[in-house]
């Protein structure tokens, strides 16, 4: 009789531990390991609204979506519509017309459906955290005598140009891209020419870095014959040095360069001067 309560005994306790097992497996089952990816499509955005892609494992079908967006403090959570575009892959779209440009983090805030409960499974951690940034597009225009009054002038976009000088290249050049960005490339050399014409290091710095430019220029800008590109040159310092300081400053850059010297390079290398992707 003892031998049989002993046997029943380690029957039970065998049983107990299979139960154990099969609960350990089953709530591995019922919490599988979230697997998300999401990243900005539009980065840096240039308008009012953010685009994120979700790309979400099999194992999880999204019924509810909240955001969160980093700016100087976490902001409280707001729902936010996702849009199926495949089986597992969502788009969100974001308001950020409130925000300025700047970099930014947001958080999504995944739940998938349980029954009548949502489930949490994505955005506890602090991985989950997405960075982007805001730039919008700044419309740029000749500032007329305004852009004169100073010896640098106006340059709202901050891409290194003069506005007067960018809107003339863009203008002139607009069917011809590789022509444009040479020729942008050269005015923001002649622009730090311009500010540093009294330190004649830099002053023979940047002159050079205009003289690759123009390498890369005249190299690039197939159809243009050698007369067509000094007329080119002549025209972009009448425009480039069109006030009185402008002149002193030209003056002294040419001081300044004054004895240098220069080598010609082969086609191969003028190209690779080009700080630009080429069309």
């Amino acid at each position: 009789m003892k031998n049989l309560i002993v046997f029943i005994s380690l029957m039970v306790l065998c049983g107990l531990g299979s139960d154990l097992a099969l609960a350990k497996n089953k709530s591995k089952k019922d919490h599988p390991k979230s697997d998300v990816e999401v990243r900005a499509l539009n980065s840096p955005v240039a308008g009012n609204e953010a685009v994120f892609e979700f790309k979400v494992s099999k194992s999880h079908s999204v019924e509810k979506a909240t955001y969160q967006i980093f700016a100087k403090k976490e902001m409280k959570p707001k729902v936010v519509t996702l849009e199926k575009k495949s089986k597992h892959q969502y788009e969100a779209k974001i308001d950020v017309s409130s925000l300025s440009d700047g970099d930014y983090k947001i958080k999504f805030n995944l739940f998938s459906k349980k029954g009548k409960k949502h489930h949490h499974f994505w955005g506890r951690d602090k991985k989950h955290w997405v960075r982007f940034s805001i730039k919008r597009a700044v419309v740029v225009v000749d500032p007329g005598e305004e852009g004169k009054k100073t010896l640098l002038g106006i340059d709202v976009d901050n891409n290194g140009v003069r506005d007067d000088v960018q809107v003339w290249i863009e203008s002139k050049f607009a069917d011809k891209p590789n022509v444009k960005n040479a020729m942008l490339q050269r005015a923001k050399y002649m622009q730090l020419e311009i500010a540093n014409a009294d330190n004649k290091a830099e002053s023979i710095k940047y002159s050079r870095k205009e003289s690759d430019a123009t390498s890369c220029l005249y190299t690039i800008a197939t159809g243009m014959s050698g007369n067509d590109l000094s007329n080119l040159t002549k025209e972009i310092i009448k425009i480039t040095y069109n006030t009185k300081a402008r002149i002193l400053a030209f003056k002294r850059i040419n001081e300044n360069f004054s004895g240098q010297i220069t080598s010609s390079v082969s086609r191969e290398e003028a190209l690779r001067l080009c700080e630009f992707e080429q069309q």
